[in-house]
């Protein structure tokens, strides 16, 4: 895995609780917005065509490229984290989520592993996330 796609992995596993807040206001701006009004101008037929404004939103809620990248990239750690055993799970969380000031070294000490240990269950995560975006091939190994 380049340096690239890895420092963009990274950031898309710290940014992931940003995200699910992101993914939340977005869907909440799509169904609840201020909803669009015709343009009636003057001397013109002022009949209205019925709009069925569920399905606009619910159709827009879809099309939106920005909200679904966003649940993409969501739904990449998720299952990252749903495939790998409790202990590693919770060593991730740790290291992105709960104590992100703390080194690796400093949590694979408390974990009782070795360095190399954590940089590897590091890599392994970041690998599942970027097969399920599509960045690694299934079967990538280093």
């Amino acid at each position: 895995m380049d340096k690239s796609t890895f420092n963009f992995l990274q950031k898309v596993v710290y940014d992931y609780k940003d995200t699910l807040r992101l993914i939340e206001e977005i869907e909440n701006d799509i169904v609840y917005g201020i909803p669009e009004t015709e343009d009636v101008q003057a001397g013109r037929t002022s009949v209205r065509t019925n709009v069925d404004v569920t399905s606009k939103k619910a159709t827009a809620l879809i099309e939106n490229e920005r909200l679904q990248m966003l649940r993409k990239q969501a739904r990449a750690v998720e299952y990252a984290r749903e495939n790998i055993i409790e202990v590693k799970r919770d060593f991730i969380d740790f290291v992105y989520w709960e104590r992100s000031r703390d080194s690796i070294i400093q949590l694979a000490i408390e974990y009782g592993i070795s360095e190399r240990t954590a940089y590897r269950w590091r890599r392994e995560f970041l690998t599942i996330v970027g097969q399920r975006l599509g960045f690694l091939a299934q079967n990538w190994q280093e």
